[in-house]
């Protein structure tokens, strides 16, 4: 599939709506665009000065047989399907298949319906339903968005005439070009394509009578409203400009301007938010604020949005934490150097999970890793939980203590088992029927006790052992 279409469009029509099929290929490649309008991209890349080619079936299907190849490569190559709605194309075996392979094969690629005869209900085809337009599709008042596949319906739903819809300015004609090169606001493209043709033909004609049927025929609007149509046009070029944008902005503030235009920062801001506002309702809303000269509002819609996502990232960062939490967990029983790397990885996204902590700094203590254990136990205690006579508080300071051991640091690792002690003494007599607190006051005791044996201090470490002791005999009664 190329990555830019051979063609604009491929018209398919039934044979019965022949001559208004060839009629609008030829106006749709005749036409050309506004030069202050092309070389803007959209959405469908950069406005062109034609539409021209626009791929126009000529093959005879009057026999039903399947398509052929010619026609299937026809679609691939086309960037869009303009389908001539009628009776008779709603039960056309060639437009059905045409339809059917073109959403089949590019679901991404519009089908522009356009009414010639009928209505929507009886000049679709089984392969367009109307449950696939936007749910505000109303026959009267015919919606623009775009809903699986479908770019919307471009006429009014009677049809009035072939010459009335097609004519030059006609506002299924405007919507039908702006559809086809990405243009989001049909409406204003229609009110500047009716004021340049206005101009054109009021150049080229030299008859009053032939001006005023041309004005009367289709319909021009007053030049008052002209003129508002192509300031509208323009003011929304130059709001679609971010450097134009950063200008209009620096001259609402003029002090801020002193301060704010240094290098293109302004300018590389709107043109990120305006990529973002593509996908991004809440960078809309603040592009959208922007052009209305509320950079205040835009920044309160921005920072909001900031704020959100940051919440969204913790909780997404917290949920595999606990999958790696979880992954360690098994893995120890088999590997623990698999089981290591597990629970670092959980204390990177999480790192103020106290069970996360404990367990990295278990097994980096278990594997000699003493910088990496001591960093998660000196975490652990500097947590507002472990500030209490919680369990993470316990667990920090004895953690601690090991390291210092591990290390010959003795007066460090006695001090740090001490105040593990303490905090296993008040949890016992705060709760002195909860038996895993006690079991923390006996081990407290066993650790102070090997210390005293490396220091040299017998009658202490047996002391301490026996403190120990009395503890554990109690628990196994």
């Amino acid at each position: 599939m190329p990555d830019q279409p051979k063609f604009r469009a491929f018209l398919s029509y039934s044979h019965a709506d022949e001559a208004m099929a060839r009629y609008l290929h030829k106006r749709l490649e005749a036409y050309r665009l506004s030069p202050k309008l092309v070389g803007i991209t959209t959405r469908r890349g950069p406005i062109p000065e034609t539409l021209a080619p626009i791929f126009m079936d000529r093959t005879d299907f009057s026999g039903g047989h399947a398509l052929d190849a010619a026609t299937i490569q026809a679609l691939d190559d086309s960037a869009a399907l303009i389908l001539l709605a009628s009776p008779d194309s709603a039960h056309s075996l060639p437009v059905q298949r045409e339809v059917e392979t073109f959403q089949s094969r590019h679901p991404d690629r519009p089908v522009i319906p356009l009414i010639l005869r009928g209505t929507a209900k009886d000049g679709f085809p089984p392969s367009l339903p109307l449950s696939t337009l936007a749910p505000d599709w109303r026959e009267d008042n015919v919606a623009l968005g775009p809903m699986r596949g479908i770019a919307g319906l471009l006429d009014r739903t009677q049809a009035r005439g072939l010459a009335r819809l097609l004519g030059w300015g006609d506002l299924a004609f405007a919507k039908l070009i702006a559809a086809l090169v990405g243009i989001d606001n049909p409406d204003l493209f229609y009110q500047r394509e009716r004021r340049r043709r206005h101009q054109r033909m009021a150049a080229l004609a030299s008859v009053a009578v032939l001006i005023g049927a041309l004005a009367g025929g289709l319909g021009f609007f007053a030049n008052r409203d002209q003129d508002r149509g192509v300031r509208l046009i323009e003011v929304q070029r130059e709001l679609s400009d971010p450097r134009a944008l950063a200008a209009r902005l620096r001259a609402l503030s003029p002090a801020a301007a002193q301060t704010s235009s240094r290098g293109d920062g302004l300018e590389t801001a709107i043109a990120d938010i305006q990529t973002r506002a593509a996908s991004d309702e809440s960078y809309a809303r603040a592009l959208a604020l922007l052009q209305q000269g509320k950079p205040a509002e835009a920044a309160t819609v921005l920072s909001n949005s900031l704020a959100a996502q940051e919440a969204r990232v913790r909780d997404e960062a917290k949920e595999r934490a606990r999958q790696y939490r979880d992954l360690g967990a098994i893995t120890a029983l088999s590997d623990p150097a698999r089981a290591r790397v597990a629970y670092a990885r959980a204390v990177e996204l999480d790192p103020d999970n106290e069970g996360g902590l404990q367990s990295a700094g278990q097994l980096a203590l278990d594997a000699a890793d003493l910088v990496t254990a001591e960093r998660h136990y000196r975490r652990l205690a500097g947590l507002p939980a472990a500030g209490t006579d919680g369990d993470s508080a316990w667990q920090a300071r004895m953690g601690l203590g090991d390291v210092l051991v591990a290390r010959g640091n003795l007066p460090g690792a006695l001090a740090s088992f001490h105040d593990g002690l303490t905090i296993a003494d008040r949890r016992t007599k705060a709760d002195p029927g909860n038996a895993g607190w006690r079991r923390d006051l006996s081990v407290s005791y066993n650790r102070i006790g090997d210390v005293l044996v490396a220091q040299g201090n017998l009658p202490e470490a047996l002391k301490s052992f026996r403190d120990g002791l009395a503890i554990a005999e109690s628990l196994a009664k």
